[in-house]
């Protein structure tokens, strides 16, 4: 039987990036990882995990700490596809693994062929200290039978295990757009008349659309105890200005639309200084208000929760012909929208249940005689198994 023993030294160096005046100080503690005395004589790996701990404290307001805890080959080395624990009679080959399948190796910013180091991220928002946990995945490669037996070790000490952090503000962005642009259209108007006649009207519309669009986010992934959260919170300010200008051509044509092969004649018509006298001017107006939170949290490995609100106020001035009387303004109101939703990986990264529920509202600005419309809502539920 050979006695094989991992010591990852709780022995810490770590590199400061550059932070706020009221700088973080953070402390880490890492498990031995001990893989007993199995017998080599079989094929087969033997899987052990340990644990890195890491505390911080000072963090300032609305930041997180993201910290890179590199680990670099040990005292063993390496032999490029696995690092190695020795002994005074050899040397077995064992790797460390970011993930419970051990298909993502665990390496060091300096030793980028051991793999890629993992960040860990720390926040407490309001009191300014907080802690995380990070698995350590190991395997003892199969294999190995002739290995001689003995106890067999890889320290790491010093800087074979570099951990780098610092503070960050969480994620802040600013979306803005604008757009300006003219275009011309022609408009149909179909008016019924009795029981089987249609009158076709003509509209001949210029149009100068004008919006901008504000959309300041806040974004950002940290920890509260072991639960993980990336959350996403802004605002979303909205206006639009449109200026149509035109002429009403009147009364076209009429069909009766019952009898057979009923259509309207194609003709050619264009406005012209005939319909002078109904030539129009109409400003349209419309702002809206957003305010948003969302935060997907992760519960373990396998269960993510998603919590979201928004709320939309919307302001419509309807169209305001000009030289004439003001016409009634439009939805002036805003509401609330929630969703909820939830993925549960009943077998890991294979199958997953899945169920949410939202809301929505869209309002409808008036139509350009000044009717108003009730604003359009919706529900929707859905689940199942992907």
């Amino acid at each position: 039987m050979t006695r094989l023993i991992l010591l990852l030294l709780a022995v810490i160096a770590c590199l400061a990036m550059p932070a706020p005046a009221q700088a973080q100080t953070c402390s880490a503690t890492v498990s031995s990882t001990d893989f007993g005395s199995p017998s080599l004589l079989t094929s087969g790996p033997v899987d052990v995990t340990g644990t890195v701990t890491v505390t911080c404290t000072s963090i300032p307001v609305l930041n997180v700490v993201k910290l890179c805890p590199g680990i670099g080959a040990g005292s063993g080395g390496t032999d490029g596809s696995g690092r190695l624990m020795t002994s005074t009679g050899g040397t077995l080959r064992y790797q460390l693994y970011q993930d419970a399948a051990r298909s993502v190796a665990w390496g060091s910013q300096d030793n980028p062929a051991l793999g890629t180091v993992p960040a860990i991220i720390i926040s407490n928002l309001l009191n300014g200290a907080g802690s995380a946990t990070r698995t350590i995945y190991a395997r003892l490669f199969g294999g190995q039978a002739t290995a001689v037996p003995g106890a067999y070790r890889s320290s790491f000490i010093g800087n074979a295990t570099l951990f780098s952090y610092g503070a960050e503000l969480l994620g802040t962005s600013t979306n803005i757009a604008y757009s300006n642009f003219n275009y011309n259209s022609g408009t149909i108007g179909l008016t019924l008349q009795g029981t089987d006649t249609l009158l076709r009207d003509l509209y001949d519309f210029y149009w100068q659309y004008n919006s901008i669009d504000i959309q300041p986010n806040l974004t950002g992934e940290f920890n509260i105890g072991r639960v993980k959260n990336k959350l996403l919170a802004g605002l979303d300010f909205q206006d639009i200005k449109t200026l149509a200008t035109g002429y009403y051509l009147g009364p076209q044509d009429a069909i009766n639309f019952k009898a057979p092969y009923a259509s309207f004649p194609v003709k050619q018509v264009r406005a012209s200084q005939e319909y002078s006298d109904s030539y129009f001017e109409a400003d349209f107006k419309q702002k809206t208000y957003a305010a948003y939170i969302a935060d997907v949290i992760g519960i373990g490995e396998r269960l993510n929760v998603l919590l979201s609100l928004r709320y939309d106020h919307y302001q419509d001035g309807a169209y305001q012909y000009r030289n004439a009387e003001p016409s009634p303004a439009g939805p002036d109101a805003g509401a609330l929208a929630p969703k909820l939703g939830f993925t549960y990986q009943v077998w890991k990264d294979r199958m997953v249940v899945f169920a949410n529920y939202m809301q929505g509202i869209n309002y409808v600005a008036p139509d350009m005689g000044g009717h108003t419309f009730k604003p359009e809502r919706a529900r929707q539920t859905e689940g199942g198994v992907k």
